[in-house]
């Protein structure tokens, strides 16, 4: 993911599908804990990289792995089955995606904590940090869910039904169940549409907080390296004995860290639209029939924090440093 990041990050028409095979067969080669190389080659003879460009597509929206099935295996693994599988990866990615963005936020606000020292008292700042973690709950739990929960319970499921196989009747039929309880409990099946649109809504809210709040961090930086720059050119003033520097001084030269307005308006609007749509989904979910959605839903909201904003007035957009969710 580290490694992909920086060329997924550019429009997809300026991506080229070698330059990320490579940087995918570097990634399974430094990952892999095999004392021989005989493993990951077999895997990357298999691994292969599709990029389904769009006139305004990224190359996180672009990228997909597709894994090459031959003779007899793909007798069991059909194009329908192969299809199946691509979106549950395609899933998958876009919730690792998610939480890449926000480790990267957090990285940069614990270097930022470093380099201001007034950062932390600043409300604004404080409420963009219990929000992250409000996400990161959500992202957290949603992936614990649909590896342990869905992949994995069902993989063991698989395989014993694959050892009480007879014919290939049997193993087809098998490998049907398996699919199917996968589509149907990592909402991807048909009936589960709207509540996967609300998810792929909320994690477009997520990036998009991720956003400004990069963008912030950069401005508050740039605050930073003027009022250093003001006070080497007091250093220097004072040194020849002048005692002055020409122009204004801004207050970030004075070392006075400012939240411009601009800012504070988009991650209000950013936080509104991320409690909007986390609440649409915990009201999705909670109509929903599935006994695992249940328990999704009841570590999501353990506290009923969700519940008790959802039975309020219409959702307004809250002040940032208000306390925000379970973290």
């Amino acid at each position: 993911m580290e490694h992909l990041a920086p060329s997924l990050s550019k429009p997809a028409q300026q991506l080229h599908r070698h330059h990320l095979v490579s940087l995918v067969e570097a990634a399974v080669r430094a990952s892999h804990s095999s004392p021989t190389e005989a493993e990951p080659t077999l895997l990357l003879r298999h691994l292969d990289v599709s990029l389904n460009k769009g006139p305004k597509a990224t190359g996180w929206d672009a990228f997909a792995l597709d894994y090459r099935v031959g003779a007899p295996c793909d007798t069991i693994f059909s194009t329908s089955a192969l299809a199946s599988y691509r979106r549950l990866f395609t899933f998958l990615w876009q919730l690792k995606r998610v939480e890449h963005s926000l480790t990267a936020v957090w990285r940069k606000h614990c270097t930022a904590s470093r380099l201001l020292s007034t950062l932390h008292r600043d409300p604004t700042i404080h409420g963009c940090y219990v929000l992250r973690n409000e996400m990161v709950h959500l992202i957290y739990n949603l992936q614990y869910y649909l590896m342990f929960e869905v992949i994995e319970c069902e993989s063991l499921v698989l395989h014993e039904r694959l050892h009480a196989a007879t014919d290939l009747d049997s193993l087809l039929a098998a490998h049907g169940q398996f699919l199917a309880s996968l589509t149907q409990k990592a909402m991807l099946g048909a009936e589960d549409e709207p509540m996967h649109r609300a998810l792929v809504s909320l994690f477009d809210a997520i990036l998009a907080f991720a956003r400004v709040q990069d963008q912030l961090y950069m401005s508050l930086l740039e605050q930073k390296a003027a009022a250093r720059e003001h006070a080497a050119a007091i250093a220097v003033s004072a040194a020849r004995g002048t005692f002055a520097v020409r122009g204004a001084v801004t207050p970030a030269q004075m070392g006075e860290l400012v939240v411009e307005a601009s800012f504070e308006e988009q991650l209000q609007l950013a936080a509104a639209e991320y409690r909007r749509r986390i609440l649409a989904l915990v009201s999705a979910v909670k109509r929903h029939s599935s006994y695992d959605l249940a328990f999704l839903l009841y570590r999501l909201d353990f506290n009923s924090y969700y519940e008790h904003a959802s039975e309020a007035a219409e959702p307004r957009s809250e002040p940032l440093h208000e306390p925000a969710a379970p973290a």
